[in-house]
């Protein structure tokens, strides 16, 4: 499914990414999702190392100690497999995986569950002399971390991404009021088919998604119900 965006030649219009990354294929597009990816609270380990690699967590599955991906996505919203359909590599593609066998050496042997906030990652990769390329973008849209230290409030600890449809389900209950399992349920199924989520396909009562680690997992109205009942109390799903 195509992920559109506003067309830069054309003020008012909307262009699927794929077709804006076809007009200039040697340039890398802005990456537009970093925005949400860096509102969370913290990030996990594993996802930190895509997400200051250039990769979209949400869509990127990368099993430990595996040499290659499975699937990537990038920042942008395009996917590897939508660019290879369309002639396409990412002009980033080389430079992503560079960085991503860099940062995982200088983490071996950290726990691939450690936490931390944005900012405590991004002061990670500044001591080891690397800076994302998409910081830049991330100043300038005023969405790059600017507070140093600890999380310091029991809700922001209480607030870490143990999931990926952990965020696809706080992207969906930050803006709707009604938030009943029926309704939140009915949002996830639109996202079947769709880049950029883990959110795979109906089953039974429910949906089954993929988390990062390839696995694949259901969540059925009853979970769903416990899922909003607990970002009700923290502000972020818990898996």
């Amino acid at each position: 499914m195509p992920f559109y965006v506003t067309d830069p030649d054309s003020p008012g219009k909307h262009v699927d990414v794929i077709e804006l990354q076809r007009r200039n294929p040697y340039k890398a597009l802005e990456p537009y999702f970093i925005k949400g990816i860096l509102k969370r609270d913290v990030w996990e380990r594993r996802e930190a190392l895509l997400i200051l690699a250039g990769f979209n967590p949400c869509g990127t599955v990368w099993p430990d100690k595996a040499m290659t991906p499975n699937r990537i996505t990038y920042l942008d919203g395009t996917t590897e497999h939508q660019l290879s359909g369309a002639g396409i590599t990412h002009p980033l593609l080389s430079e992503n995986l560079a960085a991503y066998y860099t940062l995982s050496g200088y983490a071996k042997g950290r726990p691939y569950d450690e936490n931390k906030t944005p900012e405590q990652w991004l002061s990670w990769a500044k001591e080891k002399g690397f800076t994302p390329y998409w910081l830049d973008y991330a100043k300038a849209n005023q969405s790059a971390p600017t507070t140093k230290g600890e999380a310091g409030t029991k809700q922001q600890r209480q607030r870490q991404r143990q999931d990926a449809l952990a965020v696809e389900l706080d992207e969906i209950l930050s803006r709707i009021k009604t938030r009943t399992p029926a309704k939140v349920m009915a949002m996830l199924r639109e996202k079947i088919g769709k880049p950029n989520t883990c959110v795979l396909r109906n089953v039974g009562d429910g949906i089954e998604w993929e988390n990062d680690r390839g696995d694949v997992k259901t969540l059925t109205i009853s979970n769903l119900g416990g899922r909003i009942r607990e970002w009700k109390k923290t502000g972020l799903s818990q898996g």
